[in-house]
């Protein structure tokens, strides 16, 4: 049964795991961890038929850049955005300063 927590995945463990190359007691432990998820029972059966350490790494670092990249793309808009509030700000605050002293203006010579 899988619980709802978030399962934190060291991508090195994993590599190390496809590729036999993690010791018997922490490959006992994983192997226990997901055998209680079903998130991680279906993340391995999509991870089995890349045995190739080359294939995985490369499919790690294209993940990886691909994340970059739409962080970096959404950082951009969210600056832009951000930007464009403060503008607006501004401008209303210098239309209430200008109401503010015409309004001075107004009274006093009047």
């Amino acid at each position: 049964m899988d619980n709802e927590k978030n399962h934190p995945i060291d991508p090195q463990k994993w590599l190390d795991y496809l590729e036999g190359n993690l010791p018997e007691e922490e490959r006992r432990r994983l192997e226990a961890e997901i055998a209680q998820s079903d998130f991680l029972k279906e993340a391995m059966e999509g991870l089995e038929p890349l045995k190739g350490k080359e294939d995985l790494r490369e499919i790690d670092r294209q993940l990886s850049s691909h994340l970059h990249k739409q962080l970096a793309q959404r950082n951009r808009k969210k600056n832009r955005r951000s930007a464009t509030v403060q503008l607006w700000m501004i401008v209303a605050l210098l239309v209430i300063l200008l109401f503010i002293f015409l309004g001075y203006y107004l009274y006093t010579h009047s």
